[in-house]
């Protein structure tokens, strides 16, 4: 053991796999793991053991947990700020305690340092919805955050909190189904239907509708994202189509007049207006009429997951032949040619300038020639120019 310990602590060496060292120290004979339980307490093994990735502190973890389970539950509350894989200890040994009030408090705290969250102010579920994450998520996490709401769910329902036990329902499908509408409406549908707090279930749906409408409309940046967008009203339809399809078409109008008439407006909002485009239920036949335009400009405008992009159509067909009113192609004829970036700037690559005046001939041939002229007075000693839009068959060279 030694001989390992000062291999690990030499730096000329590379470290030690950390799972095979405790693979094989927690397969050695019961007596020979208390001998080394007992000698990891030497203070030469203080440093190690007060480090979480050490494998020391691991082997000696899996060892108290044997041996001390006292000593092991101290050390997991000690390090659940640090590390959240100490919760499930804790709540494992509360629940057989039937100590269900510790148990959930646990809950709270091993969610929090999941979500590396406050242990002072843990996240509640009557609060918001889970905090999204601003990092890489592994699955291992996205499945502990599944387990723990069920665990908290599962312990609220034996303390006798309904309440409590339907907000946690709804936010398990908010987390795990978020872009899937009905699934989310469906869930909203119920957990209203139980004994909650009316204006808390209004601040869930609402906060979940509007991530809904910052992925369609790339409001990110946006210091204060807009609250009536064509996403929220379209999510409405699906709610209740009945009673506001004709609300979304008001407000949709509007919205593409306001795209129309102002190039500014357009400018801001061109990639959402891609989003609602691609998905309108009549648009196949703009796709094969302007197959550059689609694949270019409107595939690549703002990229969204299959399942939202389903949602969105699966709303969309709702309307009906009302559908027809949501008269998009106008706005794209008026502004896209001033998208068109200038091949001023490309260097010696010119595929994207060309892409973009292939899918304007598509969409505008008027403007298309308009531009063609300039870029012929401005570029025309520009042969790979030239070259890679004859390429792409763009007329009028």
């Amino acid at each position: 053991m030694d001989a390992l310990y000062n291999l690990e602590a030499n730096d000329m060496h590379p470290e030690l796999d950390r799972e095979v060292l405790c693979q094989f120290f927690a397969g050695l004979p019961e007596g020979i793991c208390r001998e080394i339980h007992a000698y990891l307490h030497e203070p030469k093994f203080s440093h190690r053991l007060a480090d979480l990735h050490s494998a020391w502190h691991r082997i000696q973890h899996e060892y108290e947990g044997r041996f001390d389970p006292s000593a092991h539950l101290r050390s997991c509350e000690e390090n659940l700020g640090r590390d959240w894989h100490y919760g499930q200890p804790l709540i494992a040994n509360a629940v057989s305690r039937q100590d269900l009030a510790t148990a959930e408090h646990f809950v709270e705290l091993t969610l929090s340092s999941l979500l590396r969250g406050s242990r002072e102010a843990p996240w509640q579920p009557e609060q918001s919805l889970l905090p999204k994450s601003q990092y890489y998520r592994a699955e291992e996490e996205d499945q502990a955050i599944l387990k723990l709401l069920d665990q908290w769910k599962d312990i609220a329902a034996k303390r006798g909190k309904p309440e409590r036990v339907a907000n946690l329902r709804f936010q398990r499908v908010v987390l795990q189904s978020p872009e899937d509408w009905a699934a989310v409406l469906a869930a909203s549908e119920e957990y209203q239907s139980q004994p909650v707090d009316p204006a808390v279930a209004a601040q869930l749906f609402a906060e979940w509708r509007q991530r809904i409408a910052i992925a369609c409309t790339q409001q990110e940046s946006e210091s204060k994202p807009a609250t009536d967008t064509w996403v929220h009203r379209l999510i409405d339809v699906q709610r209740n189509p009945s009673s506001n399809q004709n609300a979304f078409i008001e407000y949709a109008e509007i919205w593409l007049e306001c795209c129309q008439k102002h190039a500014a407006f357009f400018e801001k909002n061109w990639r959402s207006l891609a989003l609602l485009t691609r998905n309108l239920p009549l648009y196949r036949e703009t796709q094969a009429r302007c197959p550059t335009f689609h694949s270019h400009v409107l595939v690549e405008a703002l990229h969204v997951s299959a399942d939202l992009e389903k949602s969105i159509r699966q709303a969309l067909a709702l309307l009906g032949n009302r559908a027809t009113r949501v008269q998009v192609q106008p706005v794209w004829e008026q502004h896209l040619h001033t998208l068109v970036p200038s091949p001023g700037g490309n260097g010696a690559s010119y595929q994207g300038s060309a892409l973009w005046m292939k899918a304007l001939s598509e969409v505008n041939p008027t403007d298309y020639g308009v531009l063609l002229s300039r870029w012929k007075t401005a570029f025309g000693r520009r042969r790979n120019l030239w070259r890679e839009m004859a390429s792409m068959r763009c007329p009028g060279l």
